[in-house]
């Protein structure tokens, strides 16, 4: 549902030391460097003949290895299948580059003034000013797909939104 999450199978990285040199890896020219740029005398790179790139690990040099654990948790919360928050009226380009977790919050937000019977919240500023309120709503952790975007896609080197890291941290403030 989520990116392929699977919660019977969660993958975390083991940061292991090699206790003897590696066979080489063909690797590009670009990731060649990054390897020697991290781990230095401990890794050798060199061109072969047909202009690819090989990357030798040697003993000391410290990687990571995927293992699988185990949780007797599956779900801590989610929103429902098919809930978009065009339906609210929230533009696509607010909604395309916000998290689904912060949009869920500014409706709920919107709901409740409704449901307070403030159908427009401008009218609040009659008879209080707005430095007098503050109202911050936070998960604690950001949105998740913020989240998984901010490390996993950065990891595996996909392209990430350049303010994603104000998304995650601070997914709705209202004054």
């Amino acid at each position: 549902m989520f990116r392929g999450y699977d919660p019977k199978h969660k993958i975390f990285n083991s940061e292991v030391e090699l206790i003897h040199d590696l066979e080489p890896l063909e690797v590009t020219n670009s990731d060649a460097e990054k390897f020697k740029k991290e781990h230095g005398d401990k890794c050798d790179i060199w061109a072969g003949e047909g202009g690819q790139w090989f990357v030798k690990l040697k003993k000391g040099a410290r990687v990571y290895i995927p293992k699988a654990i185990s949780y007797n948790r599956l779900v801590a919360g989610q929103l429902p299948n098919g809930w978009n928050a065009a339906r609210y009226g929230i533009p696509e380009d607010i909604s395309a580059r916000t998290d689904r977790v912060s949009l869920w919050a500014l409706v709920a937000t919107a709901e409740a003034l409704n449901h307070a019977g403030i159908t427009d919240p401008y009218e609040l500023y009659q008879h209080i000013h707005p430095s007098e309120v503050g109202t911050c709503l936070g998960s604690g952790m950001g949105g998740m797909h913020s989240l998984a975007q901010m490390f996993k896609d950065r990891r595996d080197e996909k392209e990430v939104q350049s303010d994603i890291m104000q998304e995650t941290l601070v997914p709705l403030s209202l004054h």
